[in-house]
C-alpha cells in the first residue's frame, strides 16, 4: 500500500499494531510511526495458526504498555478477538483479564466477519460484558453461511445494514472494513470463495463498495437501522414460534 506519509497527508490516522509479542521487540528497534494516538495488542490470538495463550499474552502486556509509553501513546487496545470455534474469544479475554490483573487497556478489539446485522449485533452484544469502547477493527462478510453475501453486491447489502447499526451503537468508537478482493485473501476464510470486499482498485479508484462506504462519511446513508438474518434462520425461528419453542 502507500507509504505512512500518504495517508498522513490525505487525513488518515495509522494505528500500529503489536501483532505477537515477538513484535513488541520490532516496535522498540525500528520505532513506530510517529504521532501515533494508539497501539493495537495481540493479533487474533485465540486461533490455532496464531495461537497465543492467556497468560503468556498477560505476561507480554507489560512490553506492550512500555511501548506506548515510550512513544507517547495514550490508548492501548486490547488483543483484538474473532471468533473460533477451538476457543471462544469471549473466555479467552477474561482469561486474559484474570491473570493480567490492573493492566492498562482502554478498548478492546474486535474483527467480525458475518454477514447479517443480526449477526454483527450478536457479536457486539457478547462484548459488552468487559464495559469498555469497542474498536471493531476488521469487519467485512466472509462467513461460509452465508454464500450469497460474499459478492461485491452481498458486500453492499450488508453495508447498508452494518454501518448504521455501528455508528448508532454509543459502545463503538471505531470501525474500520476489511478491504480485500476476493482473489487477495492470504488466510482464507471461506474456503475456495472469499468475499470480494475491495474498497479501493490498484489505480486509486473506489469500487462501487468503495463509493457506498465513502457515502456513509457524510451520513446521507445512515438510515433506520435494519436488522437482518438469512433466511434460513428467520424460516427456522418462524418454525420454532409456531412450535411454541
Amino acid at each position: 500500500g502507500p507509504d505512512l506519509s500518504v495517508w498522513k497527508m490525505a487525513g488518515v490516522d495509522f494505528v500500529p499494531m503489536i501483532w505477537g509479542f515477538a513484535t513488541c521487540c520490532l516496535g522498540q528497534a525500528s520505532g513506530l510511526p510517529s504521532s501515533s494516538s494508539a497501539l493495537l495488542g495481540f493479533n487474533e490470538p485465540n486461533f490455532p495458526n496464531q495461537r497465543l495463550g492467556t497468560l503468556q499474552a498477560a505476561e507480554h502486556w507489560k512490553d506492550v504498555e512500555q511501548l506506548a509509553a515510550d512513544y507517547g501513546i495514550s490508548t492501548i487496545v486490547s488483543p483484538s478477538m474473532n471468533y473460533h470455534w477451538s476457543m471462544d474469544p469471549i473466555d479467552w479475554l477474561q482469561q486474559f483479564f484474570a491473570h493480567c490483573e490492573g493492566c492498562k487497556v482502554d478498548a478492546i478489539g474486535i474483527h467480525v466477519f458475518t454477514c447479517y446485522a443480526a449477526g454483527l449485533k450478536y457479536h457486539l452484544d457478547r462484548y459488552r460484558i468487559f464495559g469498555k469502547p469497542m474498536w471493531i477493527t476488521e469487519i467485512a462478510c466472509s462467513d461460509p453461511a452465508s454464500p450469497e453475501r460474499l459478492s461485491a453486491e452481498g458486500q453492499m447489502a450488508y453495508m447498508r445494514e452494518a454501518i448504521p447499526l455501528l455508528e448508532a451503537d454509543e459502545d463503538v468508537a471505531k470501525y474500520a472494513w476489511f478491504s480485500y478482493f476476493k482473489d487477495e485473501w492470504a488466510h482464507p476464510i471461506v474456503p475456495s470463495l472469499n468475499g470480494d470486499a475491495g474498497l479501493v482498485h490498484p489505480n486509486g479508484t473506489l469500487t462501487p463498495l468503495g463509493n457506498l462506504y465513502n457515502s456513509f462519511a457524510a451520513g446521507s446513508n445512515l438510515t433506520e437501522i435494519n436488522i437482518t438474518e438469512p433466511e434460513q434462520l428467520a424460516n427456522w425461528r418462524m418454525r420454532w414460534m409456531m412450535m411454541g419453542v
